[in-house]
């Protein structure tokens, strides 16, 4: 069995429905040496729920899967039938499609892929075409210009991610030093008379002589 991420407890909340539900799978799919028949498959999934409402129907669910002659759990393509009958509502593609068209980058570009790849999936829209309206759309707009003006724009969903990513990754980060607006420390014995500097004794010694302190000629 491979060590990747089991799923959380599902406890019925449907914004979370999709998302436990793919987890589920995942896992399932990367261990099915071990998780090799519909049984194993739905009986791993009901012992992921464990709270609230979820609880409940998962109880009901292996009642009525016992009871009967013999007993069965089903397909686990009937079972996920079941659960997504459920515990999404009627309209939660609408839902997502509408998210997925009013969605923004608003921190780093990871979580907003992240978020992106969430709700397209809720969607049921597979189009690269579409996908790529939504996405390019909700990018912040330096972002997706620096996309646009590349030499071949992308033309799927995928390898606009990845290309979005290289593009962080790439991102320098830039050290700026303030200019130092002190005043270069002066010679308090020093005078500056008309971009002429004087020390104090050549100073005393001008006007000891009568010399102009700017040409330094007597007179």
């Amino acid at each position: 069995k491979l060590k990747i991420g089991a799923p959380s407890d599902f406890d019925g909340d449907q914004k979370n429905t999709m998302s436990w539900l793919f987890s589920v799978q995942t896992y399932l799919m990367v261990n099915e040496e071990v998780y090799d028949s519909d049984t194993k498959k739905v009986v791993y999934a009901l012992s992921y729920m464990k709270k609230g409402v979820a609880c409940s129907w998962a109880a009901t669910f292996q009642k009525m899967s016992l009871e009967k002659n013999p007993p069965s759990f089903g397909t686990f393509a009937n079972f996920i039938k079941d659960f997504k009958a459920s515990f999404t509502s009627p309209n939660s593609t609408g839902t997502a499609i509408t998210k997925l068209d009013t969605m923004k980058q608003k921190e780093s570009v990871e979580q907003y892929i992240m978020d992106f790849q969430t709700a397209a999936a809720d969607s049921t829209i597979t189009e690269d075409v579409t996908l790529i309206k939504f996405f390019s759309q909700g990018l912040k707009p330096f972002v997706a210009n620096h996309i646009h003006m590349m030499d071949t724009t992308p033309t799927k969903i995928n390898d606009w991610y990845m290309k979005i990513n290289e593009l962080s990754g790439k991102k320098e980060k830039r050290t700026f030093y303030p200019k130092n607006n002190l005043s270069e420390e002066k010679d308090p014995n020093t005078m500056d008379v008309d971009g002429v500097r004087l020390s104090r004794e050549e100073r005393d010694q001008h006007i000891k002589e009568g010399r102009c302190f700017s040409c330094r000629n007597k007179g």
